[in-house]
């Protein structure tokens, strides 16, 4: 997992390791009888990481294709194979537009779509419900949808998803 893909989730994981490494530390050095290995323990642990990690992007994409589905069905968007927004839902971003281009000008240039708006709603996720979500009534990711078609400056955005 590199760190730049999950920028938003990066401490959160960081600090379920490091209780999980101490516990599992503790009670091998508590336990005089337990045979199983700091080794096994550890990978038993890489396992639990990896089983979460999809979890994790499943639940993510789950989310990401919801949005789609909500800006089709609530009439913000169309898709005929890219998705493509209307004048009207463009227009509720404009106070946003020049820091969304300029922070995905900004990130690696193998950041893949998922990766990239993970990212967008880490720094602009509250900006993004008070200027879009509220006042449309839109409460999944189309709003992030929008946001990340306004980033990169591409309208239909034909999203890897």
């Amino acid at each position: 997992m590199e760190p730049q893909t999950w920028a938003a989730w990066a401490a959160v994981i960081a600090s379920v390791i490091t209780i999980l490494v101490t516990v599992l530390i503790a009670k091998h050095s508590h336990a005089s009888q337990e045979t199983t290995s700091i080794e096994t323990r550890l990978g038993m642990l890489e396992t639990l990481i990896a089983a979460i990690n999809v979890k994790v992007e499943t639940m993510w994409m789950f989310q990401i294709r919801r949005g789609v589905s909500e800006a089709i069905v609530q009439g913000i968007a169309t898709k005929n194979s890219p998705l493509k927004f209307d004048e009207a839902a463009l227009k509720r971003l404009e106070p946003l537009k020049e820091e969304l281009v300029s922070f995905v000008h900004e990130l690696p240039p193998d950041t893949s779509d998922p990766e990239a708006m993970l990212m967008i709603e880490n720094k602009f996720g509250s900006k993004i419900v008070d200027t879009v979500c509220i006042p449309t009534g839109l409460s999944h990711a189309s709003c992030l949808l929008l946001a990340y078609s306004v980033a990169k400056q591409l309208n239909p955005i034909d999203l890897a998803i």
